[in-house]
């Protein structure tokens, strides 16, 4: 069984799937907080999450402000829209951290990857089109896989 004593910190990212991105993203944070607990592992992943999304959300805003096709500005407009459900999902899921609600964040972090498996598949509608979100969509994606992890593992030591 997992427990908040036999979890180094510093190792978190050998828990999680993407264990190269939250070497990149988390890892860091780490270091600067050497005595960070589960939790607050959890909100930096969660966090990272968001924080992502808003750099995502500028570049949609920049490509939509740049694009002359239609098709492409309707795929980028819904996509706009999933990463701000998705970032209203995380932003709930940080809050139910303080008050242990772990299966509201498990269901809050599967509806933003959800949200943006959405905006994946918007392009997939016109033939001749590519996703050109296609790899930070799976970034983000991604991210919130190891906060959820995180918090998967974070509820077990709570139980």
């Amino acid at each position: 069984m997992v427990t908040c004593s036999n979890i180094d910190s510093s190792r978190i990212c050998d828990y999680v799937q993407y264990k190269s991105l939250c070497k990149a993203t988390i890892e860091p944070l780490i270091r600067q907080s050497k005595e960070a607990n589960l939790k607050d592992l959890a909100e930096l992943a969660l966090k990272v999450a968001s924080s992502n999304a808003s750099a995502v959300m500028l570049h949609i805003n920049h490509l939509l402000d740049e694009t002359t096709d239609t098709y492409v500005s309707q795929c980028l407009s819904e996509c706009m829209e999933d990463y701000q459900d998705a970032m209203y999902q995380i932003e709930d899921s940080l809050g139910a951290l303080d008050s242990r609600g772990y299966d509201d964040i498990k269901t809050w972090l599967t509806t933003a990857i959800d949200n943006i498996d959405s905006c994946e598949k918007e392009f997939n509608f016109h033939p001749l089109r590519i996703n050109i979100l296609t790899t930070i969509n799976r970034t983000f994606m991604q991210l919130c896989n190891n906060a959820l992890v995180i918090t998967n593992l974070l509820a077990k030591t709570t139980k």
